[in-house]
């Protein structure tokens, strides 16, 4: 069975990356890094999103489990699906069982910076 069109909520598995803490001195040129740090953070993130769609083209379950936390929340359309496992044991894993062939088309990645959060859909 082929789907053309698949539309779902990829969760976003968030982690938090440490940002050194510049030492106080009198020279602040060093600060402008900040947005360097935020750009890396939303590059990360839509690295991360793109790997998931790819191991979900793929039908890589072994992929999609390494992009989560196992502490990591899922949420399709809106709603808590749990952690990744009991998503994939409740949901996305008999639907791999189903489906033979994901395509997207057009596919977009977006992320919102939050802080230092990366928040994607």
């Amino acid at each position: 069975m082929k789907f053309v069109y698949f539309a779902a909520s990829a969760a976003a598995a968030l982690a938090v990356v440490p940002v050194a803490a510049q030492a106080q001195h009198s020279d602040h040129s060093a600060h402008d890094t900040h947005g360097d740090v935020q750009d890396a953070l939303e590059q990360d993130a839509q690295a991360t999103l793109v790997a998931y769609r790819d191991a979900l083209v793929a039908r890589d379950e072994a992929a999609m489990r390494a992009l989560f936390a196992d502490d990591s929340m899922v949420f399709e359309n809106g709603k808590a699906e749990g952690s990744f496992a009991q998503y994939m044991e409740h949901h996305l894993g008999p639907e791999l069982g189903e489906i033979t062939e994901f395509t997207f088309t057009n596919p977009t990645v977006n992320v919102r910076m939050v802080g230092h959060v990366a928040l994607g859909h």
